[in-house]
């Protein structure tokens, strides 16, 4: 019955992501019938969890993993060295898989990571298997409040570290 409720509503595109969606007990399952009811998938992970997520690549579309440093001082300050760790050990699974899907790095840009910007830049053109880099202003609401202070980057500042980033690309 539910089935037919996401297909009378004209669902096409779903979006999994978390806290982590590889924590949920039955998101092979969910992913299957998502798929099996030819809807795409866009799947947001931080690769951090003991889940296989090489099993989900034939049912979804997009794979969304965060970078937010790749200097060790400034990795350790964001998102920690072994969530960072557990990401290029899936972007070296995805060099080698025989069937990926498009992958996506998004980078929060704060105060800590201005200055890492052009590694990160550099890091993901060298993986040879993400798609697309997206670029984030950190925002200070929910959780981000209690960090505003270190993190807060103003529109200007994000807007330089983007230009910057299209300067680099373009040469």
């Amino acid at each position: 019955m539910k089935q037919a409720i996401i297909l009378e509503l004209g669902v096409e595109v779903v979006t999994l992501r978390g806290g982590e969606p590889t924590l949920y007990p039955y998101i092979t399952e969910v992913v299957e019938k998502l798929h099996s009811l030819g809807i795409k998938l866009v799947f947001y992970t931080n690769a951090t969890t003991k889940y296989n997520i090489l099993n989900l690549f034939p049912y979804i579309q997009i794979l969304s993993l965060p970078i937010d440093a790749v200097s060790p001082v400034i990795v350790k300050v964001m998102r920690g060295p072994e969530q960072f760790k557990a990401v290029c050990h899936l972007l070296a699974k995805l060099r080698i898989a025989a069937q990926r899907p498009i992958v996506k790095i998004g980078t929060v840009v704060s105060r800590v990571n201005l200055d890492d910007l052009k590694n990160i830049f550099n890091f993901i053109s060298e993986s040879g298997v993400v798609d697309i880099w997206r670029l984030y202003q950190f925002s200070p609401y929910g959780h981000g409040k209690n960090n505003e202070n270190l993190f807060l980057v103003s529109d200007d500042e994000f807007n330089r570290a983007v230009d910057d980033i299209k300067f680099e690309k373009s040469t």
